[in-house]
């Protein structure tokens, strides 16, 4: 993986550009020249030729490669969170009477930990799909992110389904595909997996090329909780058909499908394990070149002669005008 030493060219501008007005630069200056009656002429053009292609190879942007650039093993991914926040999800089954998106706001804070320095993304679900934080390294951003994640209200839609992020999820993913083609990109969905709105639910298979690896986590218990209306729990979320308060039951059998249609594994959230999942998610090391390791850059070494033939035009101008004063002086 070493590349052969020699001469590069980086050019600052279009190459074409350069060499044209290079050309075009020297054909002035000869014409210029020609018509110079002063005795010596030919010196000072020549130095202002030699300006003009020191300029000119300057921003060709010459450097040296050397024989054995340097490379640097690094893991690089980012990681996707799914995150369910429908009216289900405030059931207060999730033990010491937190609601399972009081746990869930938990565990993504513990995760967002553990992925460091990863570019992190946050989509949240309800009545509607929503990219709540697109991929950063803003540790505040993402942090103030899990401060405002809330339940969807009540009214705000009549039942869900968990295909209902699918669309945007696959927007994302292949967003994130194009930008940067060799990220490993983790996909966390958090969910209850309950469906209480009619219809088939659609395939997650379709993502399945985009997800290198992750989990689906499942919140709530199988026995189920009810659901508070009101913000202070003294009114409950009724059952349509019945009147009676509904019970939320998590639906293993529904995120084992999401989960093997996404190629991860289903983790029930009573055995999640944020260490084991972070390090089934890293991906192998690979070796990446450093960036303008092995090369070097040649322009500021034709800095030396591009201000001594300043200086030379600087001093002969400085002389002329010295020699144009004393010849006023005399008349």
């Amino acid at each position: 993986m070493t590349g052969a030493a020699g001469l590069t060219w980086q050019p600052l501008l279009p190459a074409l550009a350069v060499l044209v007005g290079a050309v075009a630069g020297l054909a002035l200056l000869a014409l210029a020249w020609r018509r110079d009656p002063r005795p010596g002429g030919g010196r000072v053009w020549g130095a202002r030729a030699a300006v003009v292609v020191v300029v000119a190879v300057a921003l060709l942007g010459p450097g040296y490669a050397g024989a054995a650039p340097a490379y640097e093993e690094r893991r690089e991914q980012q990681l996707l969170l799914v995150v369910d926040r429908t009216v289900s999800m405030s059931a207060p089954d999730a033990g010491g009477g937190e609601s399972r998106l009081d746990q869930l706001r938990e565990d993504l804070a513990r995760l967002g930990e553990r992925f460091g320095d990863e570019r992190l993304a946050v989509l949240t679900w309800g009545s509607q799909a929503r990219l709540a934080l697109p991929f950063t390294t803003d540790d505040r951003a993402f942090a103030q992110t899990l401060r405002s994640l809330r339940r969807e209200d009540p009214a705000e839609g009549v039942g869900s389904r968990v295909d209902r992020p699918l669309e945007l999820m696959s927007r994302v993913l292949q967003r994130a595909r194009r930008q940067h083609p060799d990220r490993h990109t983790v996909v966390v969905f958090a969910s209850d997996g309950e469906n209480t709105r009619s219809g088939e639910q659609q395939s997650f298979t379709t993502l399945d090329d985009l997800v290198d690896g992750g989990a689906v986590v499942g919140y709530g218990t199988d026995a189920g909780a009810t659901m508070p209306l009101t913000e202070d729990g003294s009114v409950l979320v009724p059952d349509v058909t019945t009147g009676a308060p509904a019970v939320s039951r998590r639906d293993q059998e529904n995120l084992r499908t999401v989960a093997d249609q996404l190629g991860v594994t289903y983790v029930p959230r009573e055995r999640l394990d944020i260490d084991a999942l972070v390090e089934a998610a890293t991906p192998p090391a690979r070796l990446i070149r450093v960036t303008g390791a092995g090369s070097r850059q040649l322009v500021w070494v034709l800095g030396l002669p591009l201000l001594a033939l300043l200086l030379v035009e600087l001093r002969r101008s400085w002389l002329d005008l010295h020699e144009a004063r004393r010849l006023r002086r005399r008349r």
